[in-house]
């Protein structure tokens, strides 16, 4: 996951003016079968830059970002003036109404992306809903 924080940092030095970069994924393809986790990198001229990391995963497998890579990404956001900051949130699903609790699939990180009215359109919930009632149905899930 380092690693892929690393590509997200650089994404972001070629992008000095973003506002807000969100990156989500499930374990469903992965060897993290039945976890969700979640980067954002956010900027504003009050608070300055920030970079989250949310996931589902257990405390024992849970991410830690290497000082190696919170001191690249203080260099990258220097031109802000501004401190940087890293937050960790866990990714918690008590009281989500379904399809939002089943953390192994895509839909998992939706309810706290920032940016979900902008991805998510009525339409594209409903077929997200319609093939999660399918594979529900076929006991495909997780």
């Amino acid at each position: 996951m380092n690693r892929f924080l690393e590509l997200a940092m650089q994404t972001v030095s070629w992008m000095p003016k973003l506002e807000i970069m969100e990156i989500g994924n499930s374990g469903e393809w992965t060897e993290e079968k039945g976890h969700a986790c979640m980067s954002r990198y956010t900027f504003n001229e009050r608070d300055g830059p920030m970079v989250t990391w949310s996931s589902t995963w257990p405390a024992e497998k849970e991410l830690v970002l290497s000082p190696d890579l919170i001191q690249k990404w203080q260099v990258i956001t220097s031109h802000t003036g501004h401190q940087l900051k890293v937050e960790r949130k866990p990714l918690v699903g008590v009281g989500l109404e379904w399809p939002y609790q089943l953390s192994c699939l895509h839909v998992a990180v939706v309810p706290w992306l920032l940016l979900k009215k902008d991805i998510l359109s009525g339409l594209s919930r409903f077929q997200l809903i319609s093939e999660l009632h399918s594979r529900f149905r076929d006991r495909e899930l997780c």
